[in-house]
């Protein structure tokens, strides 16, 4: 098994990008397996990658709205609200 150097393998997969051939063609032409081929291509490609960077974020929470409609009119409020208190407006709503 012969051992190549990083630029020996830079220049096989420049060479294979430019044959027109399949991995495979070119890999029994040159006399490579083609699992150690597909290896070094995918070790190139990891180099190339960027690295991630992360963005630090600030998230703030809008308070929730809760919205019924109830004889043409809209109710609307940001918090929560007791069962008890809600019972009373709706009471008072079907009373309009």
């Amino acid at each position: 098994m012969k051992t190549r150097s990083a630029e020996e393998w830079q220049q096989i997969l420049e060479n294979y990008r430019t044959s027109g051939l399949s991995a495979s063609q070119f890999c029994d032409r040159e006399g490579i397996k083609l699992k150690t081929f597909y290896n070094h291509i995918y070790k190139q490609n990891k180099q190339k990658e960027e690295p991630h960077h992360f963005i630090p974020v600030q998230v703030e929470a809008e308070p929730m709205k809760t919205r019924i409609q109830i004889n043409g009119m809209e109710l609307a409020w940001d918090s929560e609200i007791p069962d008890q208190e809600l019972q009373r407006i709706l009471r008072l709503c079907k009373g309009l």
